[in-house]
């Protein structure tokens, strides 16, 4: 396993999208951190690290330091906006991002790592021998293979209408983009 430092986020891209669609979360993906980063970043430090096995990339270590004084805290890049943060991998990978981000938070300079928002099922408090501050509900709707237009057909003709009519009446009150 060897870990690469990234000082910015556009040489990951490619790989990164490839990796993100493994992760099935939208908050996982290149375009949803970096414009994250773009906006709330602000004169921060970015400490993402590639994960790679055989020159493949295994996974993406998303973080930052948040604040440095009087503690030294690291977060997950997307908190506060973002509903599923952690690192970025397919989900046969986790073992070893849990292994990488040990041996990264073992080489930085650093006093706390604040994971919120990671997916209570991949354990990540466990894998990290960290502890479990607070738990909060995040209801995620995962599709078959026949996606979006799949679910709404297994669904009330009310509900059918209702998703359909609501976008397009939000965009004549408001501007929507």
């Amino acid at each position: 396993m060897e870990i690469e430092p990234v000082a910015t986020l556009e040489p990951l891209r490619q790989e990164w999208t490839e990796l993100a669609t493994r992760s099935r979360s939208v908050f996982k993906t290149w375009e949803w951190l970096s414009t994250w980063w773009d906006h709330f970043g602000q004169h921060r430090d970015l400490m993402v690290a590639a994960v790679r096995s055989q020159d493949r990339l295994v996974g993406i270590l998303p973080l930052y330091r948040w604040r440095s004084r009087p503690l030294r805290i690291l977060r997950f890049l997307g908190h506060g906006v973002g509903d599923e943060l952690g690192p970025v991998c397919a989900p046969a990978d986790r073992p070893v991002m849990a292994s990488a981000l040990r041996r990264v938070l073992g080489e930085s300079r650093w006093d706390l790592l604040l994971a919120e928002q990671v997916p209570a099922d991949e354990d990540w408090g466990g894998e990290l021998g960290g502890r479990v501050l607070a738990r909060e509900g995040n209801p995620v709707l995962r599709f078959d293979a026949d996606g979006w237009e799949g679910f709404l057909r297994r669904r009330s003709a009310n509900f059918r209408e209702q998703v359909r009519r609501r976008p397009r009446k939000l965009a004549r009150e408001d501007e929507v983009r």
